[in-house]
């Protein structure tokens, strides 16, 4: 096996009333988040109207996608990939 090094920095928040603070953790100069959900738990939520009004108040458009199964096969990640670079994606919300 040939060795390799891999870095990818994740920001995890967690908390109650987080989300309405999405905005504040985006990359500088976002103009694009796409939000990531299964089928329905970003609407049941609340999540997906919490989001895209917080990217609204400061002019990022929001995208949605919710094709992403629990445990995502290959095919629907490079759909996804495809997707946002189709689409310049600069942000991933999930």
């Amino acid at each position: 096996m040939r060795s390799f090094s891999h870095f990818c920095p994740t920001n995890v928040i967690f908390g109650e009333g987080q989300i309405k603070n999405v905005v504040k953790y985006l990359p500088r100069g976002c103009k694009k988040a796409l939000l990531i959900s299964s089928k329905t738990a970003a609407m049941k939520s609340g999540a997906h109207d919490s989001i895209k009004a917080s990217l609204a108040s400061e002019n990022i458009q929001f995208l949605y996608q919710n094709t992403i199964s629990p445990n995502p096969k290959i095919t629907e990640v490079d759909q996804l990939v495809n997707y946002c670079k189709a689409n310049d994606v600069d942000a991933i919300l999930a």
